[in-house]
């Protein structure tokens, strides 16, 4: 460490740190105190980075002046080092002074330094006694400096629930009527971070004056923090709280106490939130009927009362279109709760309103009532809303396919095809789902016919929801043609349409039991999407469940035959997971074979397979090939063997295997590799 060479004193202190705590002698701490001082800010850093590896047994008086000296340091990266070795000292190290040089630190002009001192701070608060970190954080709330204040606001809300005590509560309340405009958002900050127990009456009384505040900025921080403090704790002093803040003589602050009803959710729908909302949705003011409509309907099926719904009814008549928007989006949220007469008919007018974005909304709504809204007059006004060059076909499509098999009726299936040849692609792709939805049931030859040829369309989401169509139609759409497309589409489509196409074979059953499809879902299990890969071997699953066993092993004897040694590998892991099921005498022999090819990964891939079989495949050829095995000239292949030959169990006991087990043991300590084991599975049987 005192060598000429910087690089070589920075080496001398990184590799001191890599020993640990085994290396904090007195003598090395000396040195590295020393090194701190180097010329060489590199050197400086290393030397803080090794104290800091050292933990509390490098944490005395001297190394902790040193650190703070360091924090000081002109380089931000000797600062931010400083700041992490006091982080890794835990308890010893949360002194004043280091709470006031941390505090300094956040004030610091590179944000990495400021970062480390606040993640400091909180890993301190964590190990040491919290009271002394937060007693201190407290008081600097009350420094003459802005910058200090708003640096402990952070560090509050960096620790969180661990530092909601009352007095740290109140501190935040104050500094919230702080005239600085950083030091009240860091406040809120701190608050939000403590959830529920800082949701009080006070902290809620608190965020709504900040609300009634002249800075917009401070106004929309207060009320984020108000939603989000409401969302993590609906108690009947929240909601009592809020009730009042919609009385409010201020409009903002009856506006956020309704975004945080909405947000608060089911938690929130108690009679009296119901009444107050119920009462809002007859205010004059525009703003006030919407907002309370769209906090009903957050509350969902735990707000379908009779006087809600009928509320609901009227303000879908309401001379403002938000608040009819509103109202049938409210109704939707609450689905088939909601679906009575009244509402329906209500609804079905609401689609021939003037506004589009109620026409929709109502459509909406229709569709999540599900089959309980699927009456005749409904499926006609959809149908009619379908044929209306006004109207968006895709919210009708969507509504009809919610509806399922009960919307499937002739006239609609008409629809849905003529609507898959719109020039709008969101058009043809809302067609297709409905189709899918409706399932078996539309599973014709003209309705496969088209979804085909919606595969060939030019955009991808189309061809995906074609594909996601009639793998919901099960077998009965698993015809030549579709399987045909289906394959090429794993093959050389996109992402999504590749996943879509491997779930839809899955779907199919055992009538995708064939070579090509077993070929394109081994390519699948290959591919560069980890998303495609999971669909492929999903579908691996469902199609073996169904299909006849014989047909998926012979389909896999073909792919054990592939010139491409990664088909074949893939073709060896299936009959893995397929056990014992796959344990015929002609895969035992092609397996037998597998072992001795070429491709390393391919044995691999062939004792493992041989070894899931079991007993099952514990045949004199079999051990006499896993006997060779355990001679390979790849050490992985030779561990494949052995554990292989010990899931065989007693079987797999033969004189020959103990032998070469025995004979293995003895060439591993021979060739001096005593860390290397036979495993536990065949010592064993040993």
């Amino acid at each position: 460490m005192d060598d000429d060479y910087a690089s070589v004193r920075w080496s001398a202190c990184d590799a001191l740190g890599n020993m640990g705590d085994k290396a904090a002698t007195t003598e090395v701490i000396g040195a590295l105190i020393n090194a701190m001082r180097d010329d060489n800010e590199s050197v400086q850093w290393s030397a803080c980075d090794a104290l800091g590896k050292m933990g509390e047994k490098a944490t005395t008086t001297e190394v902790i002046g040193a650190l703070i000296n360091a924090m000081r340091d002109d380089d931000a990266s000797v600062q931010w080092s400083a700041c992490d070795a006091l982080a890794n000292m835990g308890e010893k190290a949360a002194t004043p002074e280091v709470i006031g040089a941390l505090l300094d630190a956040m004030r610091k002009n590179d944000e990495h330094v400021r970062r480390n001192a606040c993640r400091t701070l909180e890993k301190i608060g964590k190990k040491a006694a919290p009271n002394k970190v937060i007693l201190a954080l407290m008081n600097a709330m009350r420094d003459e400096d802005s910058s200090v204040r708003q640096s402990a606001s952070h560090a509050l809300a960096e620790m969180g629930k661990r530092a909601a005590t009352n007095e740290v509560i109140g501190a935040l309340i104050n500094a919230m009527r702080n005239e600085d405009g950083y030091v009240p958002e860091d406040a809120f900050d701190a608050l939000e971070n403590m959830g529920e127990k800082a949701a009080t009456n006070e902290v809620i009384g608190a965020l709504i004056n900040a609300m009634r505040g002249r800075d917009l900025i401070l106004r929309n921080r207060a009320s984020k923090a108000l939603e989000n403090i409401c969302e993590k704790a609906a108690t009947n002093e929240v909601i009592d709280a809020l009730i009042n803040a919609m009385r409010d003589k201020d409009a903002y602050v009856q506006h956020c106490a309704y975004n945080a009803l909405a947000k608060m959710g089911e938690r929130a729908a108690t009679s009296e939130v119901i009444d107050a909302l119920i009462s809002a949705m007859r205010d004059e003011d525009v703003y006030f009927p919407e907002s309370a409509c769209h906090a009903l309907g957050m509350m969902g099926d735990k707000a379908a009362t009779n006087e809600v719904i009928d509320a609901l009814i009227n303000a879908i008549r309401d001379k403002n279109s938000s608040v009819r928007r509103s109202a049938c989006y409210a109704l939707g949220k609450m689905g088939d709760k909601a679906a009575t007469t009244e509402v329906i008919g209500a609804l079905i007018n609401a689609m021939r309103d003037d506004n589009a974005s109620v026409q929709w909304s109502a459509c909406d709504a229709l569709g999540k009532m599900g089959e309980k809204a699927a009456t005749t007059e409904v499926i006609g006004a959809l149908l009619n809303a379908m044929r209306d060059k006004n109207w968006s076909d895709q919210s009708a499509c969507d509504a009809l396919g919610k509806m399922g098999e009960k919307a499937a009726t002739n006239e609609v299936i008409r629809a849905l095809i003529n609507a898959m040849s719109d020039e709008n692609w969101q058009v043809q792709r809302s067609a297709c789902d409905a189709l899918g939805k409706m399932g078996e049931k539309v599973a014709t030859n003209n309705i496969i016919g088209t979804l085909i040829s919606a595969m060939h369309g030019t955009h991808p989401y189309v061809r995906w929801s074609a594909y996601d169509a009639l793998g919901k139609m099960g077998e009965k759409a698993a015809t030549k043609e579709v399987i045909d497309a289906l394959i090429n589409a794993v093959h050389k489509e996109v992402q999504d349409v590749r996943r879509s196409a491997c779930d839809a074979l899955g779907k199919m059953g055992g009538k995708t039991a064939t070579h090509e499809v077993i070929l394109a879902l081994l390519s699948a299990m290959r591919d560069r999407d980890w998303t495609v890969r999971k669909s492929a071997f999903k579908a691996w699953d469902r199609i073996i469940e169904k299909a006849a066993v014989n047909e998926v092993i012979g389909a896999l004897m073909n792919a054990m035959r592939d010139k491409d040694s990664s088909v074949r590998r893939s073709a060896y892991r299936v009959l893995a997971e397929m056990g014992e099921r796959a344990a015929t005498n002609q895969v035992i022999g092609a397996l037998i074979n597998a072992v001795h090819e070429e491709d390393e990964d391919g044995r691999i891939s062939a004792c493992d397979a041989l070894g899931k079989m079991g007993e099952k495949a514990a045949t004199n050829e079999v051990i006499g090939a896993l006997t060779n095995a355990m001679r390979d000239k790849d050490a992985f292949v030779q561990q494949s063997a052995y554990d292989a030959l010990g899931k065989m169990g007693e079987r797999a006991a033969t004189n020959m295997v103990i032998v070469a087990l025995l004979n293995a043991s003895n060439e591993l300590q021979q060739e001096g590799i005593g860390n290397k084991e036979i495993p536990v599975c065949c010592s064993n049987n040993v």
